[in-house]
């Protein structure tokens, strides 16, 4: 094989390697912003019922 034919499939294993990697982190974001979406009510809830827990400073 000729040093121009290896260098060609070396260069397209790095970009499928880095399509994989590209997909992985565009996975982990989708579904990080899926729970953020599916859980902001609760979060907001959590807070305001945290706030009226906390016994008054006054």
């Amino acid at each position: 094989m000729s040093p121009a034919v290896k260098l060609g499939h070396e260069r397209e294993r790095a970009h499928a390697e880095r399509n994989k990697y590209c997909a992985a982190v565009k996975l982990g974001h989708e579904r990080e912003r899926a729970h953020a979406e599916r859980n902001k009510y609760w979060y907001i809830v959590a807070s305001i019922a945290g706030d009226h827990t906390k016994p008054s400073t006054n």
